[in-house]
């Protein structure tokens, strides 16, 4: 609107904004001196004590002594109909696509390392305050998740345990990661990261191109 308004010579019409993210900041600020607030990180910590903190993936080469943010993509494309089969099994199931998604993935962790009880890390939007849905500002936090593959169960019931920590993890988006890491106490070392080394994130946003005035965009 900005830049159609520069071209056109006009003054730009902008929705007011009622809301700011520092309102968001000075919220949580309060919110984290409650009572309260530490009683649910507390609770969230219990939660997640106990897990493998320190995932033995399997590698080709020795692990450097101090990690890096190098890394690599690995490019795939799933078979045409593969969405259509994916939704149609998240009806059935009661679940959704993410967490499916994330079950499956869990499925492939503890096959690699033989780990039975370990947390997959994830962006959260923290976009739980209704005042704050709209407001521009990075509200994400690095939400962990338990995965509990214990007594090797069939992926029915992995979907299950795995649907309860997502919703459990998605109460709990706005705790701050530094405090559950403080709380955990895990094992710190200069080649990987404290609580968890394996991410996983879905995007999907449609990606629609912005429109401006006498430009075509792709």
């Amino acid at each position: 609107e900005l830049y159609s308004a520069e071209i056109e010579s006009r003054q730009p019409v902008l929705v007011p904004v009622k809301h700011h993210f520092g309102e968001y900041v000075s919220q949580l600020t309060e919110d984290m001196e409650r009572e309260s607030f530490s009683a649910k990180v507390n609770a969230r910590i219990e939660a997640l004590r106990g897990t493998v903190t320190s995932l033995p993936l399997p590698i080709d080469r020795p692990r450097p002594a101090r990690g890096s943010s190098s890394g690599a993509v690995e490019p795939f494309q799933f078979n045409i109909g593969f969405e259509e089969e994916l939704i149609s099994f998240c009806r059935t199931n009661g679940t959704t696509p993410f967490i499916v998604s994330l079950a499956a993935f869990g499925s492939l962790l503890h096959r690699y390392t033989h780990e039975e009880d370990f947390l997959i890390g994830t962006p959260m939007a923290c976009r739980n305050r209704k005042n704050m849905e709209y407001v521009v500002g990075f509200f994400v936090n690095t939400v962990p998740i338990r995965i509990n593959a214990s007594g090797d169960p069939p992926f029915a019931e992995f979907l299950k345990r795995t649907h309860h920590a997502v919703m459990d993890a998605m109460d709990h988006q706005e705790t701050p990661l530094d405090l559950l890491i403080q709380g955990l106490r895990p094992e710190r070392t200069l080649d990987r990261s404290p609580l968890i080394q394996v991410m996983m994130s879905m995007q999907n946003v449609i990606n629609i191109p912005p429109t401006f005035s006498g430009l075509k965009t792709e």
